[in-house]
């Protein structure tokens, strides 16, 4: 079934590749595939020094493993990371000499991610990407979603096949539209502050996982209308002070966590110089007393100013994550794991914010984009990242939403 309508957010209208002025590069530190048949196109151009070229340029996958959607891959330069068809001035040499119509899906498709839900597409764009997360994050309205005519691209990826609503038995799948829209609702809901709005989630996604457990799945409809109700009328719920800080924990358990990750960064040289920057901010060859000191000073004197007049960055991060990931139906785990996810990618991120803003003794935008993009490029898309850091948190006992509530809040 081809799509003929797409829904998406309102930074995809505007949003445009810069080319060799970007200041990292989407041929770099990637696994791209190439199709059976995009292999087939490639090899079998006309130019010969081109063709060789290509043929010299991708490997086949093992016969074993080998299937239409993976069938080679570009090889990557081991010192570089680069793609071998990256020429000199940053630019793809397959686009500039034969067009986007010959380029691997993957390489065609990204910094967009494209899904197919109930049989229309929705486009967002991994922020990965410097440009796309400039015009996702520091729009001041926040994102706002419209619909518009499907991309027709011929070789776009979609990345998956969600079908919602009536007919299907589980009550993520069921009640997809619902729990996504509120918990958008939840993060958009600049009454209160973007941290406290998150721990909100966190109650919302919290109860709706233990009605699952129960087999009350049923009744989500119902809930969602209470818990609506409550954002507006339980002075508890809106009070933020009656939820607890513990500033040991919180960069005990994140610095574990990022430690334990290390081996991600590889060749990446964004990514090195942010965690750089971070380990000099914070002090670490400092005691450990002295680096927490550090730790809270720079959130109180650097990063809490900063966050404060730009919430709306964190804001856009959460909900462009929120939309891209298909939540709640991410990757197939349930609800509150995947909030977990969020949680501790925005907490790393916080995180690294607050040793580099110690460094320069403040933050800017520019900063800012610098630590999401390159942490997105090295953590946000590691199947590998999610599960040691899951591991971690399920044997330390740390996934509770009391647990998540300590790494959010400063």
């Amino acid at each position: 079934m081809t799509a003929k309508v797409a829904l998406i957010p309102e930074y995809i209208q505007t949003f445009q590749c810069i080319g060799s002025t970007c200041e990292d590069s989407c041929c770099i530190g990637w696994g791209v595939t190439v199709k059976k048949d995009e292999h087939k196109k490639l090899i079998n151009i006309s130019q010969t020094s081109l063709r060789n070229k290509l043929k010299a340029s991708m490997r086949l996958e093992e016969n074993n493993k080998k299937s239409n959607s993976s069938y080679a891959y570009m090889n990557m330069d081991q010192q570089s990371g680069h793609c071998f068809m990256l020429n000199d001035q940053k630019l793809c040499t397959i686009h500039a000499q034969l067009g986007e119509s010959y380029l691997p899906s993957v390489c065609a498709t990204y910094p967009k991610i494209v899904h197919l839900v109930d049989g229309e597409q929705e486009c967002s764009a991994v922020l990965s990407c410097p440009e796309a997360a400039r015009q996702a994050l520091l729009n001041p309205d926040g994102i706002q979603f419209y619909q518009m005519d499907a991309i027709s691209n011929r070789n776009l990826m979609t990345k998956s096949n969600l079908s919602t609503g009536v007919g299907e038995t589980h009550p993520l799948y069921k009640f997809f539209w619902d729990i996504r829209i509120t918990s958008i609702e939840i993060l958009q809901d600049r009454s209160i502050s973007f941290t406290h709005r998150l721990i909100i989630l966190g109650l919302f996604c919290d109860e709706l996982q233990q009605m699952i457990n129960a087999g009350s799945g049923e009744s989500i409809p119902e809930f969602i209308g209470k818990f609506k109700e409550s954002l507006i009328t339980n002075e508890e719920l809106r009070d933020y002070d009656a939820f607890p800080t513990n500033p040991e924990f919180q960069l005990g358990t994140l610095s574990t966590i990022l430690v334990g990750n290390l081996k991600l960064s590889g060749s990446h040289q964004r990514f090195s110089d942010v965690l750089s920057d971070y380990l000099e901010g914070i002090g670490l060859n400092q005691p450990n007393e002295d680096i927490l000191t550090n730790f809270i000073s720079a959130y109180n004197n650097f990063f809490a100013p900063y966050a404060k007049e730009r919430e709306y960055i964190f804001e856009n991060y959460a909900v462009n994550y929120v939309y891209s990931q298909l939540f709640p139906c991410d990757k197939g785990m349930n609800i509150f794991d995947s909030y977990m996810l969020l949680v501790i990618n925005f907490v790393l991120i916080k995180m690294l914010l607050i040793g580099v803003s110690s460094k320069y003794k403040g933050l800017t935008d520019e900063m800012t984009i610098k630590v999401i993009q390159s942490y997105v490029k090295i953590h946000q898309h590691s199947g590998t990242f999610a599960n040691n850091t899951f591991e971690l948190l399920k044997k330390e006992n740390y996934d509770t939403l009391g647990h998540m509530s300590l790494l959010i809040k400063n």
